[in-house]
């Protein structure tokens, strides 16, 4: 613990990236959370429920550019806290490691692009919900 070095700007942009990431995960999980309700209550193909999946696939999108970052900020900012910079050059591992701050992760990209077109579906479907039953 004696080469424990505090840097209150490193500690408040992680807080600030983790809180970030924490709404957007909270959010994902919050619209889930209403369109699992809405279902269950009988209303599948409604433009309510199109939205929140669009919206569901937009938090993805935000996500997969921010989760990688807030992971090798937190992982950087941890290595700083417990090691010095001097020490750090010495350090055989520490030398073969890169930080990429602003690498995308193309899982999630890929999962929002697919969620984004299954909203697209269900506002389809919506429409022709609201077809039938102005036929009917």
């Amino acid at each position: 613990m004696r080469n424990f070095v505090y840097d209150k700007s490193e500690t408040i942009v992680l807080i600030l990236l983790s809180m970030i990431f924490t709404l957007i995960v909270m959010t994902i999980f919050g619209l889930l959370w209403k369109f699992v309700r809405s279902v269950i209550v009988g209303d599948v193909f409604t433009l309510r429920n199109s939205k929140r999946i669009e919206l569901i696939a937009c938090s993805l999108f935000i996500l997969s550019f921010l989760s990688n970052t807030v992971q090798e900020y937190l992982i950087s900012t941890v290595v700083h806290m417990f090691l010095n910079n001097n020490e750090l050059d010495n350090i055989e591992w520490i030398q073969s490691v890169s930080f990429k701050f602003f690498d995308m992760n193309w899982r999630i990209l890929l999962c929002s692009f697919i969620v984004w077109i299954i909203g697209r579906i269900f506002r389809y479907g919506s429409f022709l919900q609201e077809e039938y039953d102005a036929t009917v």
